[in-house]
């Protein structure tokens, strides 16, 4: 899933590279960052849950199974959180 994908090369790629972290999975990544407090929890729990929507849709497509649009909804806000919560916190590392 897109998302998901954006989430992890974009966003939290970003990040590490920001508190100078070595990446090592998304999970662990995102585990990083919120035991570092470089992001707070409900933002690591939102970033979890892009992640797993976006696994579940990817081995949904690998078994030939279509996704809905209703299935990603959660990824959707969570995303949209991330993004306020980037812009209005973090001096838009999204754009450095």
């Amino acid at each position: 899933m897109e998302l998901r994908h954006y989430l992890e090369t974009v966003i939290v790629k970003r990040l590490l590279k920001r508190h100078s972290i070595k990446s090592i999975s998304l999970f662990s990544d995102i585990e990083t960052l919120k035991k570092n407090e470089h992001i707070p929890e409900i933002i690591a729990s939102h970033m979890h849950t892009v992640r797993a929507v976006g696994n579940w849709a990817n081995h949904m497509e690998e078994l030939g199974k279509q996704v809905q649009v209703i299935h990603i909804y959660p990824s959707i806000t969570a995303f949209a959180a991330i993004l306020y919560w980037m812009n209005t916190n973090q001096n838009n590392v999204a754009s450095q």
